[in-house]
């Protein structure tokens, strides 16, 4: 092989290094593949029962339901909650446009139209946004409420209940109220 020739080949085998190093170079410089945070879970027309001894305590109706890898759930066409008492029989409900369910801060939450009715006393309380705290056994909003019983309607903003929507109290409330019920 002349002088020349051998040169040449020494100089295309360099290049090809430097390319391949080069486009190694490139290749660590791709982003990386984003992660997927989409629900691992979809089901449709869901029903769920919570029972302790064989009596349900709660029922979750919903449409649509996307459970996420943490365990975070979303209800993106609608919730329905029903609870029952130690007997099985319906004493409270809650309703709403859409929810979720934060497994981290046992929370759930539901949005848009939302009513909650305690079956007993025949009360209801309508507001656009509601948080239930399974922790604390609560239910709370900082939105606008209006609750109506079968004497009266009460409205203001804010509110703090017992999870069964039996004790409660509006944060501010306004307008006129009856100080001695009949």
């Amino acid at each position: 092989m002349k002088e020349s020739q051998s040169w040449h080949v020494f100089l295309a085998f360099f290049s090809a290094l430097g390319i391949t190093s080069c486009a190694g170079e490139q290749l660590r410089q791709l982003p990386s593949k984003p992660q997927y945070d989409g629900p691992v879970i979809e089901f449709r027309q869901v029903e769920t029962l919570y029972s302790d001894n064989a009596v349900i305590q709660l029922k979750i109706e919903a449409s649509q339901q996307y459970i996420f890898q943490n365990g975070d759930v979303k209800y993106p066409k609608g919730v329905k909650i029903i609870r029952y008492d130690a007997y099985g029989k319906r004493i409270s409900s809650l309703q709403g446009d859409s929810g979720s369910y934060d497994k981290m801060r046992q929370l759930y939450q539901a949005f848009g139209n939302i009513v909650v009715e305690n079956i007993p006393l025949q009360q209801r309380l309508y507001t656009t946004q509601l948080d239930w705290d399974q922790t604390k056994r609560e239910i709370r909003t900082d939105k606008p409420v209006k609750i109506v019983t079968p004497n009266e309607v009460l409205e203001g903003t804010g509110l703090v209940s017992d999870e069964s929507f039996t004790n409660y109290r509006i944060l501010q409330p306004k307008g006129m109220f009856n100080l001695n019920p009949k």
